[in-house]
């Protein structure tokens, strides 16, 4: 498994969703357009009736019905897109368990590969601590075995090697409380 099988998922769902956006759009580019129909028709009824104008009149009525009734059909079409359901649920609840499945099979995949990061990162810490003590020792050494100062001596010499260590990286992501959560997930497969 790799995460290309979710990104195909992803491409299916937003396929029959972009085809259910547009014809929402589309409806509604329409519905705008008749609603303007029905402004001009309502203009042009009022006009046929002040220049008593009756083949105005009839013919402004009947775009002003033909109108009202394109208006309602898409309507009802707008809100039937809106709620129409795209997938039927047996097929939805097959691709929730296929994606479930696989982000369970990469999410594993990338703990073992974790855990396996953290171990090379424990083996650099330990040589970390094992570096720093070493450099301490002989710091130490030179420090009050060879130029003879005593602790109280403010002198050149240190004793301590101060610069940060890779354990103490080691030392912070330990303390993470996902860390042992990681550790316990690939031991038990979780």
């Amino acid at each position: 498994m790799n995460i290309q099988a979710l990104r195909d998922i992803e491409n299916q769902l937003e396929s029959v969703v972009s085809d259910n956006q547009n014809e929402i759009k589309e409806t509604k580019d329409s519905l705008e357009l008749t609603k303007q129909k029905i402004v001009k028709a309502n203009e042009d009824l009022e006009k046929a009736q002040n220049e008593n104008d009756i083949k105005a009149y009839d013919k402004a009525k009947k775009d002003l019905w033909t109108a009202n009734n394109t208006k309602d059909f898409q309507e009802n079409k707008l809100k039937k897109g809106q709620e129409l359901v795209l997938m039927p649920a047996d097929e939805a609840q097959a691709l929730v368990s296929e994606v479930n499945g696989i982000t369970d099979d990469l999410r594993k995949e990338q703990f073992k590969n974790a855990l396996k990061l953290l171990h090379d990162l424990k083996k650099i810490a330990d040589e970390s601590l094992e570096l720093k003590e070493l450099a301490n020792k002989l710091l130490s050494t030179i420090r009050y075995d060879v130029q003879k100062e005593s602790e109280n001596d403010i002198g050149y010499f240190h004793d301590e090697y101060k610069k940060d260590m890779v354990i103490g990286l080691y030392q912070q992501i330990e303390s993470v409380p996902m860390y042992n959560g990681t550790l316990k997930a690939v031991t038990n497969n979780d």
